[in-house]
């Protein structure tokens, strides 16, 4: 992973469904993110899957965070 002045603390992960989120509700979350509590902003990110195949990359992301991927990852993402 990059090493960063302002390294990723923590990740909040938003699901939505199959259309993605509300962009109501997308909305809300970019305007909590400008020092409110996510002091990098927001970092989208869509996983593979499909209709019935979602909670595959769901469990994906989540066993990436237990080995100790997710952070390094998303690091690493926010410089591509």
């Amino acid at each position: 992973a990059h090493a960063t002045e302002k390294p990723i603390r923590e990740i909040l992960v938003a699901l939505g469904g199959p259309g993605g989120i509300d962009d109501a509700v997308m909305k809300v979350l970019e305007q909590r993110g400008d020092g409110h509590g996510l002091h990098l902003g927001l970092m989208r990110v869509k996983l593979p899957g499909g209709l019935h195949h979602s909670c595959v990359a769901l469990n994906d992301l989540l066993q990436f965070h237990d080995k100790g991927y997710l952070y390094p990852i998303m690091e690493d993402n926010r410089f591509l």
